[in-house]
């Protein structure tokens, strides 16, 4: 389940202000 946000529009943006990119390599 990987969803592509757009930075702010990510529900962990909050949280975890990173680069999408950054999100995938985590998952």
């Amino acid at each position: 389940k990987l969803k592509v946000y757009s930075g702010d529009q990510h529900p962990h943006a909050a949280q975890q202000p990173v680069p999408f990119e950054i999100t995938q390599v985590a998952q």
